[in-house]
């Protein structure tokens, strides 16, 4: 039967001008309840607690039930949800990891974005056609929509920048300005834990050093940028000029994050998820790392997108199911709820950017975070081009080389040789 794209939510009415995502009609017997079976996975009380009153708005006005008996997290929901589908029991439409769904995908237990357009031409029209780009298969297909990925940011203690008369970190030389200041005036610049924090320190600085360069895979040492020896070279540097806390080598993710809420380091950087865990978000700001030359004072992100909602085969084939799954998920994906589940700016949103307006009442931290994934320009991690021993590799000797017992051209020579491992 043909379907056709109809009415909105009842929660969206009132902003169809907003860019709110349509639902799509059902033609069913209404006089027997329908039940959508939900797989969720999120973390975090806020997003949790959004995610269950959107749900419940959208069961709502739908007149349908939704159970969503989800418990688990982590990779115990990863493996509940691998189980069900290898019992036929999977549910309806579950919230996934992209990189875990090949064996449903492989089974066609679950049905392609590309099938899914093909009956409801609007189902995730609204999302970055790069993101999409990005989580093809080989085959330029899409298994899942997308909502909330994460971003990389420096967070700024603008009330501490003020104190002392520092520049918000805009370029390069901004930053190396604000450092001396800061350790002129006994505030850390900048808490770091290197026990938990390498990884990212890497993949910025690289970042940093040549956004270009910065796509590169290589497998053989010639073909090594030289602006990752440089990034390197700068991370040592930083840390023995006292950019950091003097025990940033032993010290860990909880730790600096400890000395930013309690304003005795003026930056920290971490992945959008730490949002929730700043304390003080009214004087705090999310501006992106800057880069050298060529690229200073531009904008640019790194992020990650690494889970997304699918539709089960055996829902699709369901013809009354098949409207309320796609239904569920356009909902769950549009301007409005997306607004919502990034409410704190603790996530990068998947949706085209511009249709997306802050929400009323927003703090200081969660506007600056929108207004930052507006305007950069994202780049995916190093994480997701090397292969997984390349990049171990290289984040483990970052230790020994600022110790100075180990080589920055033998490590990159090494990641070179380890990047011809399977990714």
């Amino acid at each position: 039967m043909k379907k056709a794209l109809a009415v909105m939510l009842s929660l969206c009415l009132a902003c169809l001008a907003s860019g709110c995502g349509p639902a799509v009609t059902r033609s069913r017997d209404e006089s027997r309840p329908l039940t959508l079976n939900i797989a969720s996975y999120f973390s975090g009380e806020h997003a949790a607690q959004t995610y269950q009153e959107l749900s419940n708005r959208f069961a709502e006005d739908q007149g349908i039930d939704i159970v969503d008996s989800s418990t688990l997290t982590g990779d115990a929901f990863t493996q509940q949800i691998i189980n069900d589908f290898a019992a036929g029991n999977e549910p309806d439409v579950f919230y996934f990891p992209v990189g875990d769904a090949q064996t449903m995908i492989d089974n066609n237990q679950v049905v392609s974005v590309q099938e899914i357009c093909r009956e409801y031409p609007q189902y995730a029209a609204n999302i970055q056609s790069s993101i999409m780009d990005d989580l093809a298969d080989e085959n330029g297909n899409n298994w899942c929509v997308p909502v909330i990925g994460r971003y990389q940011a420096l967070y700024c203690n603008v009330s501490l920048f003020e104190t002392y008369g520092a520049p918000l970190p805009h370029t390069w030389g901004d930053l190396l300005s604000a450092i001396e200041i800061f350790k002129q005036n006994d505030v850390i610049p900048i808490a770091m834990g290197f026990k938990d924090q390498t990884a990212l320190w890497v993949d910025q600085l690289i970042l940093s050093y040549g956004v270009d360069e910065h796509e590169a895979s290589p497998t053989d040492a010639a073909d090594v940028p030289t602006t990752w020896n440089q990034a390197l070279a700068q991370l040592v540097s930083l840390e023995a000029s006292g950019a950091f806390p003097s025990n940033a080598l032993t010290s860990n993710r909880s730790t600096a994050l400890t000395l930013f809420n309690t304003q005795k380091a003026a930056m920290y950087l971490d992945f959008s998820d730490s949002v929730s865990s700043i304390s003080i978000p009214n004087t705090v700001v999310a501006s992106a790392f800057p880069c050298r030359a060529p690229h200073s004072g531009e904008d640019h992100l790194i992020i990650q997108v690494s889970y997304g909602y699918y539709i089960s085969r055996k829902t699709w084939e369901n013809e009354a199911l098949r409207d309320a799954a796609v239904s569920f998920v356009m909902y769950m994906s549009s301007s409005d709820a997306i607004a919502h589940m990034n409410e704190d700016g603790g996530g990068y949103p998947t949706i085209l950017l511009e249709s997306l307006d802050p929400i009323s009442g927003q703090g200081t931290l969660a506007q600056s975070a929108l207004s930052l994934c507006r305007r950069a320009q994202a780049h995916y991690s190093m994480k997701e081009r090397l292969s997984r021993l390349a990049w171990s590799s290289l984040v483990a000797a970052v230790e020994p080389i600022i110790q100075g017992y180990g080589s920055i051209p033998k490590t990159l020579d090494q990641l070179a040789i380890n990047n011809r491992a399977p990714k």
